[in-house]
């Protein structure tokens, strides 16, 4: 297993472990510049992780004043180790779901309004998919946000999302080496 440390917060220093041939944590200078972003938002708010991969985007918000986490994880192996940091880092406000972000959303029709009370979601999922393409649609189409939550994205530098048809605007943008990210909200 390999580690990556949290940047800031009552947490700063705590390393979490992660499988790197499952996945690939944000890197140092990406959280900094996310967390710089959403530093006045962050505070008790409710984050959502909608592919855990490490856990180190929810970890950290925790760690500067987030109030929850929820992390959906489609993968066993990296659900059992983002429950073994769990413990590690004696989090009581943390829920982890083992299931694929898509079977997940789809059985939320029913309770469309604990998607709502998410004040922060992060999809930073697998960069070779078109996840990225169908959660920012998916949530759209079935009105899974309001005007107020913050979607924060990762992906590669290549892949082209058109947030004008999805009817998002861009709050933040940066290129860092072949990663591009974006913070943005529902117009």
């Amino acid at each position: 297993m390999n580690k990556i440390k949290l940047l800031s917060g009552y947490l700063k220093g705590k390393e979490i472990l992660y499988y790197s041939h499952f996945v690939k944590p944000t890197i140092f200078i990406i959280r900094k510049i996310l967390f710089d972003w959403i530093k006045d938002i962050i505070n008790k708010s409710r984050i959502l992780d909608m592919f855990g991969g490490s856990g180190v985007l929810g970890f950290e918000a925790l760690s500067r004043g987030a109030s929850y986490l929820f992390i959906v994880e489609k993968s066993f192996a990296v659900c059992n180790s983002i429950c073994l940091n769990i413990q590690n880092l004696n989090i009581k406000n943390v829920n982890i779901i083992n299931i694929d972000v898509f079977e997940w959303l789809n059985l939320l029709q029913l309770v469309k309004s604990y998607i709502k009370s998410f004040d922060i979601i992060f999809i930073d999922p697998p960069y070779n998919s078109n996840y990225l393409f169908y959660c920012l649609n998916f949530l759209l189409i079935n009105n899974y946000i309001t005007n107020d939550t913050y979607i924060y994205i990762e992906s590669y530098i290549n892949f082209e999302i058109e947030f004008v048809f999805f009817k998002y605007k861009i709050l933040k943008f940066k290129n860092i080496g072949n990663i591009k990210f974006y913070l943005i909200k529902k117009l």
